[in-house]
Formats: structure tokens, sequence, C-alpha cells
């Protein structure tokens, strides 16, 4: 399975940390622990709805010459925050606006961050059944647009930002290719302990087992090895997890893509795509590389995917 070219919504406009703080929304302390961390400011999109942002992402993937509509057969939507009004159908806008009457609209969630690489896992088996054609498509796209002032703040490690983007999924696409997929949820970190009595009763290792254990699985469906791998691109979250787990996995640091978290800032399920999109704009990886795409939820949800970099040109 071949995932195509990517589209990204970045806003214009920025939030910077001085303007949050100065707005009330945190202290100077949590002030300075985002600066110490290398957040100055994010993408905000106060002026552009959830809406608008998605249609014209999806309009941009559609401007692809090799994405037909007639061939669209799926269209996944994760998100975690819902920022949609209820006046109107958000799928049945979206197949108006674009004439995708052949195509199936869903949305995936309850993944947390995590949603965004699931969804491309059931993409491909989706496109991958014996009743689905060569020549059929699956758009995956997601917005997330933070609707409260204090939905930003990630508590001194990050400040959430508002995006959209999208990639295109199918087995005649031009594009890189869909190896190998798993995923692990682990009722142990669900951090039930925080909300019975104000502080989490698991150890932060489990987080770190659970991501070793997770990637060497998705590694062994490969039959590849860490050191097949050139690149892993995770999503922004804390980016002392990297540290952390390139130790456990005995790798480098700079293994791992982790610029996206200090540019943009966390973005939940839009900001692995925004990495993705970095990196091949920055032209990262060879062809024929192997890379690592690794998502982690709050709560631990993990999901990790191991694709190869083909012979396209991306602008």
């Amino acid at each position: 399975m071949q995932i195509g070219k990517l589209a990204i919504y970045e806003p214009q406009q920025r939030l910077t940390v001085e303007q949050y703080y100065k707005q009330q929304h945190i202290t100077l302390a949590e002030k300075q622990s985002l600066i110490e961390a290398g957040i100055h400011s994010i993408p905000m999109a106060s002026d552009v709805t959830a809406y608008d942002m998605l249609e014209q992402t999806v309009e941009n993937m559609l401007q692809h010459e090799d994405i037909a509509v007639e061939n669209v057969q799926y269209v996944m939507v994760p998100y975690l925050y819902f920022s949609f009004p209820h006046s109107f159908n958000l799928f049945s806008k979206l197949r108006e606006k674009f004439q995708l009457h052949h195509a199936m609209f869903f949305s995936l969630r309850d993944l947390l961050c995590a949603n965004v690489l699931m969804s491309l896992h059931v993409a491909a088996e989706m496109l991958s059944s014996p009743t689905s054609s060569d020549e059929d498509i699956g758009l995956m796209v997601t917005v997330e647009k933070t609707m409260l002032a204090d939905q930003r703040y990630g508590g001194g490690y990050f400040m959430t930002a508002d995006g959209a983007a999208g990639i295109s999924m199918g087995k005649a696409l031009a594009g890189d290719t869909f190896i190998a997929f798993h995923a692990v949820s682990d009722t142990r970190t669900i951090q039930q302990g925080k909300m019975k009595n104000g502080r989490d009763d698991v150890p932060d290792y489990f987080y770190y087992v659970n991501l070793t254990k997770n990637m060497k699985y998705a590694l062994r469906k490969a039959s590849l090895t860490m050191d097949d791998i050139a690149l892993i691109i995770p999503n922004n979250i804390t980016k002392s997890t990297w540290p952390l787990l390139s130790r456990m996995m005995k790798i480098s640091t700079e293994r791992f893509y982790t610029d996206g978290l200090q540019e943009r800032g966390h973005m939940n399920n839009a900001d692995l795509l925004y990495n993705l999109h970095d990196v091949r704009s920055k032209k990262l990886l060879k062809e024929h590389d192997y890379y690592m795409l690794l998502t982690l939820g709050n709560g631990g949800v993990i999901c990790c995917a191991i694709c190869q970099r083909g012979d396209t040109v991306y602008e």
C-alpha cells in the first residue's frame, strides 16, 4: 500500500507565549517553563473555522494530478477536539462540495493523539480487501482547533496549536510504501488514579516499556531491525520522551525528528503529518530509506508504522 502526497493547512496567525501569559491563562513560572522548553509561539486559527481548514485541506489534496474524485472510496477524519457546529452534517457538506458521491465517510476517535496513525492502518486494510480495485483511493484528513484557551497549555512542556493536514493512500499512487503497523493500549497507563485520588499510580516507565515493545513488534512484522530505520518521526509530545526512549532502544537521539514541537507546538492528530511533510520538504530521507511513524496518546495508546521512502520527488 502506498501513502501519497500530503496537504497541510497552517494558519498565518501565531499566538506567542508572552501573549498567552498576558491573557492570564498561565503564571509567570509556567511561561518560563515553556520558554525553557523552546516554545515561543504556535499557529492559531482565531479567524478561521475548523470546517474551513478541513475543506481547504481536502481541496488541496484533490488538486494532485494522481487523485481522481471518482476513485476516492473512503474519507477518514480522525480528530480529538470536536470543533464543528451542530448546525450541519460535516460529511454531507464535504460530499456535496467535492462531489464525493461514491465515498464512504467516517471519523475515528478515542485513541487520543494516536487516532491519525490508526486511520492510516484502517485505510490500508480497507483498500487491501479483495473487493477493492487498484485504482481505489482513501483520503485521510484531520483538523484540530482549540476552542477553549485553557486547552492550549500542556503543563509547561508544550502549547497546543491549530491546523489541518491530509494524506492519500492507494495501491497505485506514487509515494512511500506503508509496510507494517502495530498498536497497543495498556489499561495500566490510562491514569485512572488521577481521577480517583489526584495522583498517578502508574510509573512513567510503563510508557517506555510499551513504546519499546510496540516498535519491536512493528519491526518484526516488517522483517526489519532498528538498524534498518533511517529516521523515526513521532508526534509532538513532551520532548524528554525521546532521549529516554533512545536509551532504552540503544539508539542515537539524532534518529528522532523532533523539530516540530518548537516550530509549531502540539497539534493532537495533525502534527504527525506536519512532521512527515517537513521531513519530505527538507529531504531528510533518501530514496528507499526505511522510516518509522510513531504516535503516543495520553493514557498510553501507542501506534507504530514502518514505511519506505519511494522515488517520488516531493515539492
